[in-house]
């Protein structure tokens, strides 16, 4: 598939996601979900040689699991900070719920049982990473970011597994993996409470009585996402630079997201 033909379904799927997405009512009391287009272009990846499916199929497929990711995200955002209202609160879980009645609407359209099954089992393996995560039970930092990990690349790698591309699944993970640090650390820097931080103060106090957040010293955390996100750009910079890699279209996606992360290495070098 030419390059502008990858531009324009991307455009095409990003538009009837939001048109699916679009509901006047909850769009007054919460914001409107991201759509994250360099998730659309890796669920492109089986279509970018010899596309056997018409661009309409495509589009409504890929469509299906962009909401099903922005489901599960929705969810992840309801708090339980005093700044929001319960009304917001209720919304937000409530708006997760209609994202995800999006995507069971489009899947029952299009009868494929066998994807179907693969993406209802990665939906139950990220609920439950949330749920251990949420719940306190890893016992250290690494186990923790493998929960993200699976978090953030479930669904679409089981999307590759369908189509056989198999060969981009550890890329993918490691990219959107990266994505997910670099956002909890800005947060961190906002001095916004994400759910991830809770499970890292109980890992970081090593057994001991976990102190509040509050107290939690900043730098402490941002060494340790300063640290993964070094490694995983290394990663990803080994994976890029072997044989097999054929970055195709989303090559220039993979290195605008390296060189936003760059600045890492000096911050790192300053605090070491």
């Amino acid at each position: 598939m030419k390059h502008l033909d990858c531009f324009h379904l991307e455009a095409s799927i990003k538009h009837y996601v939001e048109e699916k997405l679009s509901y006047s009512y909850l769009q007054q009391y919460i914001d409107s979900p991201q759509i994250d287009e360099d998730r659309i272009s890796f669920l492109l990846l089986p279509f970018t040689k010899e596309k056997e499916l018409d661009d309409e199929e495509v589009i409504r497929l890929i469509s299906t699991v962009m909401l099903i990711q922005i489901g599960l995200d929705t969810h992840e955002k309801v708090t339980n900070s005093p700044k929001d209202s319960l009304k917001e609160r209720q919304l937000t879980v409530l708006a997760g719920v209609y994202f995800s009645g999006q995507y069971y609407k489009i899947l029952s359209e299009l009868e494929n049982v066998s994807l179907i099954t693969l993406l209802a089992q990665a939906i139950k393996t990220v609920n439950e990473s949330k749920i251990s995560l949420y719940k306190n039970e890893f016992l250290n930092v690494q186990q923790i970011m493998d929960s993200v990990k699976t978090i953030e690349s479930a669904v679409i790698n089981s999307f590759l597994e369908h189509y056989g591309n198999t060969q981009w699944q550890e890329l993918v993970r490691e990219i959107l993996f990266l994505q997910r640090l670099v956002h909890e650390e800005r947060k961190l820097e906002q001095g916004v409470i994400t759910p991830l931080l809770p499970s890292l103060n109980t890992a970081l106090s090593a057994g001991e009585a976990s102190p509040p957040l509050p107290v939690l010293q900043k730098q402490k955390l941002g060494r340790v996402f300063t640290g993964y996100i070094l490694e995983s750009r290394d990663r990803i910079s080994k994976m890029m630079r072997s044989e097999s890699f054929d970055g195709q279209f989303i090559e220039g996606r993979i290195l605008s997201l390296l060189e936003q992360t760059r600045p890492y290495t000096k911050i790192f070098a300053e605090e070491g």
